[in-house]
């Protein structure tokens, strides 16, 4: 990835890990570790791409830390707030409710395989797509005050894949589930690169950043009007 694209997308997971809780990103913290041959223009061009997700997003950068160090890394600390007091957490799932994501699954995963197995093939039409749900994830700040404003209690970001994080919200809500394979949304260019495994490539891919929650009819009806 580039520099621009990872400032981008480092800023983007600690806005995910935000709108999940249903708030607002307020206050970003950037903490930089250079290696001493590091060039400026790098340096630039995570700023950047900090600044795009910043200005489409909300938010502001407010201060953060330079040091050296034998290995390049960047730390960040999102602080966010919310509308009315109330939080989405992952222990308020009831049984019964029944479990939804806010977009398609599984293309930053395909995104990852392009880029490791087939960089020759990153350009064409159809993968471009893939590459920047992998390079340039965005966060659902929107759809996660939305959830709030409809009464939805219960959600989480998928990081480590839809299997993994559903799995967490269950032993945290002390609840099972039942996963419909074919109900999983899912780009209809994935299915067609990988017949075989796309199911698998949805519930496992990871790094998606869309929302899971679970919910009750009454609540998804009040999703609906908003």
């Amino acid at each position: 990835t580039n520099f621009r694209n990872l400032g981008w997308k480092s800023l983007a997971t600690n806005y995910s890990d935000i709108a999940a809780m249903g708030c607002k990103p307020i206050h970003s913290v950037v903490n930089l570790g250079l290696r001493p041959n590091q060039k400026i223009s790098d340096i630039e061009e995570i700023y950047l791409g900090f600044c795009e997700l910043v200005n489409e997003f909300g938010g502001s950068i407010i201060g953060g830390d330079v040091v050296r160090s034998d290995t390049f890394f960047i730390s960040i600390t999102v602080t966010g707030v919310s509308e009315n007091d109330t939080i989405l957490t992952r222990n308020k799932a009831q049984i019964g409710d029944e479990i939804f994501v806010t977009g398609n699954l599984g293309n930053s995963r395909v995104g990852l395989e392009i880029i490791l197995n087939s960089p020759e093939n990153i350009n064409l039409s159809n993968n471009k797509h893939f590459i920047q749900a992998h390079t340039r994830p965005n966060p659902n700040i929107q759809q996660g005050l939305d959830l709030v404003r409809a009464g939805i209690t219960t959600a989480m970001d998928i990081s480590d894949g839809l299997l993994n994080d559903l799995t967490k919200m269950c032993d945290s809500s002390e609840v099972g589930a039942d996963i419909y394979i074919d109900s999983i949304p899912t780009d209809k260019h994935l299915k067609e690169k990988y017949p075989e495994k796309w199911d698998e490539i949805a519930i496992g891919g990871g790094e998606d950043y869309e929302l899971l929650f679970t919910a009750n009819h009454d609540s998804i009806n009040r999703l609906k009007d908003i």
